[in-house]
């Protein structure tokens, strides 16, 4: 085995010596074995459903320790393979190499930092491997719809079964219900429970260009306004509507729930809290955008079980249901009799007798208080129970489940990587083809130019104003400063010191995107400046959107950099062999 290495490395000397001198076959070959090893232990994090039960299971990788295992053996990896490449410097040895040949080592760095450093994504390959494989978009699907179809006899809160949540059928898809006792016309029909009021009205519209003036009567008795081309349109409640022919009882009842457990991709991942929903206004109808053609048909398939189901059809229901459940370890007292029991299954108007626990285990309901003790909190007191169903985790399991499925994880992350790896393998290239000195020398350099930087920006503000265009001020001068840089590094290192030179080339190789990156913002503000001065001048309908470079441009902006970058470097090995070749002192 030791004989076969050595044959193949003293090919390699013969044949490929930059391939050779960068061990770039050898660390790859490592990266790769553990690249496996990552993407299998990511294969098996998620198998036990229980995991998926927290915030944020794609993180997995950050909570379970493994970032720092990885980070730890990108250290020793990355430490061994210095260790090795800095043996042999055929460019400080003065070793005949081409411009071609030194750009080769520097993507060589680049490759080896990436592989050597990029585990995270393994990882997170083999998490998305197995869930894909785990829950397929078939099986997923149902377990939603059946979820979703079980949602509603879940009784966990008796305020989602009032008759303000009644969205389905006609006309209530299209009614306003006050709930308000000091705008209720009690002289007209409404409903009335445990000293909760209802009253349904219809709603009419009030049209003004947009600009004029409104009283704010108008704006007050409103219940929803909106703005569409030149008008702005408010919608206020009309008449009282009659619909006690329409409405069984005012009692909080199954008939009356809407909701959506889960939907399937339209789900906002980005919330710190997991469970976090928006609060609509369920009341109005113009702003039940949820009330889609799919939702419609998921309440009247609801209404309609109610309508016909018997014993045997809930307790059928709540089976299938509780089954999956246990196949995702959600907890739960219930069984499909007794829950069929609690909700008094086949009575003429479906009211709630009973509330059901949210939660993994029985809670003291006596410590549940009230900010103000009415006829529907204690009457809601009353139907409390000691079951139990941990709806919640349910939830975040099927929200775990499609974030998995749907995130591109390479997405934002790796431009991060890119660049840290990039500036690694600059700051490698420096070391390799000037020294240590010159390396330690610019590191302390670019701090001096910070601190400079920082006290002409202060002295700025003070002199003159911190409100005063500051920003221009700091970019143009950081602007100047950069031009100048590059000028003597491009165009003057062989008529100043050796090591005054490598210092201007070194601070140019890591500053090139850095100035190209402070280009595209000076262009960006100028932007963004005129384009606030002509929307200020103009009508509101006229108002346009003014994408500046950097949102033109996109993401693409970080890769156009970045080669960018690799094109400096290319252009930098020329002039490095240049310096190289002056004479010392």
């Amino acid at each position: 085995m030791k004989n076969s290495i050595t044959k193949f490395n003293q090919k390699l000397l013969e044949k490929h010596p930059t391939i050779w001198n960068t061990k770039i076959v050898w660390m790859l070959l490592i990266s790769l074995g553990l690249h496996l090893l990552f993407y299998l232990i990511g294969l098996v994090s998620l198998m036990n459903p229980a995991s998926l039960h927290g915030y944020k299971a794609i993180d997995i990788y950050f909570k379970n320790g493994m970032v720092f295992v990885a980070s730890i053996l990108s250290v020793l990896l990355i430490v061994i393979w210095l260790i090795s490449m800095f043996r042999n410097n055929a460019f400080k040895n003065f070793y005949p190499l081409t411009q071609v040949q030194l750009f080769k080592q520097f993507t060589c760095y680049f490759v080896i930092l990436m592989a050597a450093t990029s585990f995270y994504y393994s990882y997170t390959l083999g998490l998305q491997t197995y869930i894909i494989s785990a829950y397929g978009d078939e099986s997923f699907d149902a377990d939603i719809a059946l979820a979703n179809e079980t949602a509603p006899f879940f009784s966990f809160d008796l305020s989602k079964y009032e008759l303000d949540q009644l969205a389905y059928p006609p006309p209530f898809d299209t009614l306003y219900c006050e709930t308000r006792e000091s705008s209720i016309d009690f002289s007209q029909s409404y409903f009335e429970f445990k000293e909760q009021e209802y009253q349904y009205y219809s709603i009419k519209r009030f049209t003004v260009e947009d600009g004029r003036s409104v009283s704010q009567y108008t704006i007050a008795q409103s219940v929803f306004n909106e703005r569409k081309d030149d008008l702005r349109i408010f919608y206020l409640k009309d008449s009282v509507i009659d619909v006690s022919d329409l409405i069984k009882t005012a009692h909080p009842s199954y008939f009356n729930y809407h909701e959506e457990f889960f939907e399937k991709e339209k789900e906002d991942y980005s919330f710190l809290d997991f469970d976090m929903d928006f609060e609509y206004d369920q009341n109005n109808p113009y702003q039940k955008e949820w009330l889609t053609q799919q939702r419609v048909q998921k309440i009247q398939k609801h209404q309609a079980f109610l309508q016909h189901a018997d014993q045997d059809a809930y307790e059928k229901q709540f089976a299938k249901f509780l089954d999956m459940a246990e196949r995702f370890q959600i907890k739960t007292n219930l069984d499909p009799t007794n829950w069929a029991i609690l909700m008094h299954a086949g009575n003429d108007t479906d009211e709630v007798k009973h509330l059901i626990i949210n939660d993994d285990e029985i809670g003291d309901q006596d410590e549940i208080t009230y900010e103000a003790e009415t006829a529907y909190s204690a009457y809601e007191k009353t139907l409390n129970t000691d079951f139990y169903l941990d709806a919640k985790s349910l939830r975040s399991a099927f929200k775990n489940i499609d974030e998995i499925k749907t995130t591109n994880i390479f997405e934002g992350s790796i431009h991060f990587y890119c660049w840290i790896m990039f500036l690694i393998s600059c700051v490698i290239f420096i070391f390799r083809t000037t020294s240590l000195k010159s390396l330690l020398f610019s590191i302390v350099s670019i701090g001096l130019l910070a601190i400079f930087i920082s006290l002409i920006a202060a002295l700025y503000g003070l002199m003159i104003s911190y409100q005063s265009g500051i920003e221009y001020f700091v970019s143009y001068f950081v602007l100047l400063l950069g031009t100048g840089i590059l000028a003597i590094a491009l165009l003057a290192t062989q008529r100043v010191k050796k090591i005054v030179g490598s210092i201007f080339l070194n601070v140019s190789l890591v500053g090139f995107v850095p100035y190209l990156v402070l280009i595209l913002g000076i262009i960006s503000m100028h932007q963004d400046d005129a384009c606030r001065e002509r929307n200020r001048l103009q009508p509101y309908d006229e108002i346009i959107d003014c994408p500046n470079i950097f949102e033109f441009l996109g993401v693409y902006w970080s890769y156009l950099l970045l080669a960018l970058g690799f094109l400096f470097v290319f252009y930098y090995c020329r002039k490095i062999m240049q310096w190289r070749a002056m004479p010392e002192g």
